[in-house]
């Protein structure tokens, strides 16, 4: 994310963008309408939304592996030296 003020890039955890799409999840999908066209594209939004949100979690769940691994790999590399 970069902010308007300074142009410089805000670091966001993976928990503060799931939270913010959860968020935003809900407010679309109390949004009631009789038009079929919006009702699509609630729709969509809502697919597209609940996608970003899964791609979240991965990426999360990615990073907390290679963490891991990169620590176990650190803490054997210094029990040989």
């Amino acid at each position: 994310m970069i902010t308007e003020k300074t142009n410089k890039v805000a670091v966001v955890s993976a928990q503060t963008l799931l939270r913010r799409v959860i968020t935003e999840l809900n407010r679309v999908r109390k949004i009631e309408t009789d038009d079929p066209k919006d009702s699509f594209a609630r729709a969509k939004t809502i697919g597209y939304l609940t996608s970003v949100a899964s791609q979240i979690l991965a990426q999360h769940e990615m990073e907390k592996r290679i963490e891991r691994l990169e620590n176990l790999m650190k803490e054997r590399n210094d029990q040989n030296d």
